[in-house]
């Protein structure tokens, strides 16, 4: 008689009609469920790759630091070489002038001497 009464009942059960609400309880059971060491592996992944992007970006800003450092230094280095030549065609024209210097003074003693030697025509 219990077996008639549960045979029974079991048959209502399966004539009934599915609605949405069953369905989506059904739907909702036959999904994995995501405990909460998957969620925080999700974040741990999102956390490392966040700390990896930050790593590049740093390194990233830390090559352009250095390149703009060296471009600055050859530059410099180029500024500096670029003057020391300009010095030294200037100490070479200081010295060239300074050679005419002594040419025209030599120059002008031995012109006196000569006049001092001419006999006076008057």
């Amino acid at each position: 008689m219990i077996d008639d009464t549960i045979d029974s009942m079991r048959n209502k059960e399966q004539d009934r009609p599915i609605t949405p609400e069953i369905l989506e309880i059904v739907q909702s059971l036959d999904k994995p469920k995501t405990s909460g060491q998957e969620k925080g592996k999700g974040q741990l992944e999102t956390l490392t790759s966040n700390i990896k992007d930050k790593r590049e970006r740093r390194q990233i800003a830390s090559r352009k630091c250095r390149a703009n450092k060296k471009m600055k230094f050859d530059d410099m280095k180029r500024r500096i070489h670029f003057l020391e030549q300009e010095k030294n065609m200037m100490l070479q024209d200081k010295q060239r002038l300074l050679q005419e210097i002594q040419d025209l003074k030599n120059q002008v003693t031995q012109d006196r001497l000569t006049l001092l030697n001419v006999p006076k025509i008057l």
